[in-house]
Formats: C-alpha cells, sequence, structure tokens
C-alpha cells in the first residue's frame, strides 16, 4: 500500500511518494484524478495545498482521495483556517502576524493583510471548519475531526507539518 503527500513542494517524506505539479517523486496536476487504482492508498498527507484549489477542485480533489484511500485509510489536510483570518480582521489584529512583514510594502492596513492572506500566494479559496467538513460529507467520508500541530493518533501522521503555522491552521483528519 502506498502512502501520499500531495502538494509536496520542496518539502519530501521519506518513503512516501511525494507528488507536486513542478518537483516531487511525481510531477503530476493535482487538479486531475490521481493516477492510482481504487483503494490503494493508506494514508495521504497535503499541507499548504488544498487553499490553492478553487471550490469545484476541492470538492474534485476530496472525492478523489476517498477513491485511491482503502478501507479506513487516512487523509490528513492543513491549510489556512478562514476562521482564524476572520477573527484577527474584525480584531483588528493582522498586521501583528509576523508574516505580514514578509510581504514587504504591501500590507499597511488589516484589509490589505486579509487580501494578501487570500489571494497574494496564489490562494483560491480558504475553508474554515464547516466548509471542509460539508465537502468531507460529500466525497463519502463519515469519520472526520479536527487535530492539533504534529499530533495524530496515527504514528506516521505525526510532526509532518513543517510550516509554523499552528494557531492560524485548519488541521483535520478523515477516515475512509
Amino acid at each position: 500500500m502506498l502512502n501520499l503527500h500531495l502538494g509536496c513542494g520542496s518539502n519530501y517524506i521519506k518513503g512516501w511518494v511525494n507528488i507536486d505539479l513542478n518537483k516531487g517523486d511525481v510531477k503530476y496536476d493535482l487538479r486531475k484524478p490521481l493516477p492510482y487504482k481504487n483503494n490503494t492508498v493508506n494514508f495521504i498527507f497535503n499541507e499548504a495545498f488544498y487553499e490553492h484549489l478553487n471550490y469545484l477542485e476541492q470538492i474534485s480533489f476530496l472525492k478523489d482521495c476517498y477513491r485511491v484511500l482503502a478501507p479506513n485509510g487516512v487523509l490528513r489536510t492543513a491549510c489556512p483556517d478562514l476562521d482564524f483570518c476572520v477573527k484577527l480582521y474584525l480584531n483588528k489584529e493582522f498586521l501583528k502576524e509576523p508574516w505580514t512583514q514578509s510581504v514587504g510594502t504591501y500590507c499597511h492596513t488589516n484589509c490589505q493583510a486579509l487580501n494578501a492572506a487570500f489571494y497574494l500566494w496564489g490562494h483560491k479559496y480558504i475553508p474554515d471548519y464547516e466548509d471542509y467538513t460539508m465537502k468531507l460529507k460529500g466525497a463519502g467520508f463519515s469519520n472526520y475531526y479536527r487535530c492539533e500541530f504534529k499530533k495524530s493518533s496515527y504514528d506516521i501522521l505525526n510532526n509532518l507539518e513543517t510550516r509554523d503555522t499552528s494557531q492560524d491552521s485548519l488541521i483535520v483528519e478523515a477516515v475512509k
């Protein structure tokens, strides 16, 4: 059985098939159906990838993850959390985030910072937990739960996140 790291960028996980459009063990456009047979994958991990898909692409992506996962296979996703972004914006605290300094002169207001979070890095759709789990249900998943940064009840999924985004990430595991 396989373990897939989808949207890996330059972060390779040893022992996993690392897949990305421009890098990885397999160079592949993840907006297309995964090139794997049904029920052949144990674990799927993606970090800082899901938000680069638009709404409809996210639905297709989750359905395809469900298709390739074996029974009791697990999908773990770590992406920005819309709830966190909105709270920062409403509390006028976005400019306190360290990453706003890294985008140079672009972020002078909370509005600019919110828009940067949404669009500056090619983000197309940032979910909240309700939105993400609605899509998981539609894909066929019925067992899913929110997780802590780098923590899982599955040893193989512990310590996978590489971005220090523990407080602003939506991290969810879904079991087929």
